[in-house]
């Protein structure tokens, strides 16, 4: 399988991103003086809410788009890498998680629980960066943003028309990847 160019670039643009994050994190004021995660036995955890971890930092060339979150915080990063590292000791079996509304703002967060939860998934199909996952699930559209009052523009008030996220007819795909982790 051939790889583009657009491809490569993108691919290194995720992988400068990743080894810069890992730095930051991995930055000596910020480690603790216990016990680190893998002297600790863990074989499998179990994530309660796990909505609470949706926000992992997803690297990306869409810029200002609405509906594509690409920001994130070091709660879900550092949970991200110990899913990683569980991964690895035990394939398709180191997390487990619970919650009751898996998806509830943007489609970026069915594309994070998938990273979670089915990594081998994505890289066999090969989409396991956003902007491939994004481009067979979705389009980018530019469509008139409706008025908070209704659409009755007032005096002062104004119409935008935002770039936009959505999802296209391939997603009835991108949930049949998502019903194989959520049971």
């Amino acid at each position: 399988m051939r790889i583009r160019t657009r491809d490569r670039d993108s691919i290194r643009h995720n992988n400068r991103f990743y080894i810069k994050r890992l730095k930051d994190l991995a930055a000596e004021d910020k480690k603790d003086d216990g016990l680190h995660f893998d002297e600790l036995g863990i074989d499998h955890i179990f994530i309660d809410e796990s909505q609470q971890f949706k926000n992992l930092e997803t690297p990306t060339k869409m810029e200002r788009v609405a509906g594509i979150q690409t920001t994130g915080s070091e709660r879900a990063f550092d949970l991200y890498m110990k899913a990683r590292y569980l991964d690895r000791l035990h394939p398709g079996h180191g997390v487990t998680f619970a919650t009751g509304t898996p998806v509830s703002n943007t489609m970026t967060e069915l594309f994070t629980l998938q990273r979670f939860l089915d990594p081998e998934g994505l890289t066999s199909r090969g989409i396991e960066h956003f902007d491939a996952w994004a481009a067979n699930f979705g389009e980018i559209i530019e469509s008139m943003e409706i008025s908070p009052l209704c659409g009755v523009p007032h005096k002062g008030d104004y119409v935008a028309t935002p770039v936009m996220w959505r999802r296209s007819s391939n997603s009835s795909f991108s949930w049949s990847m998502h019903r194989s982790i959520a049971t």
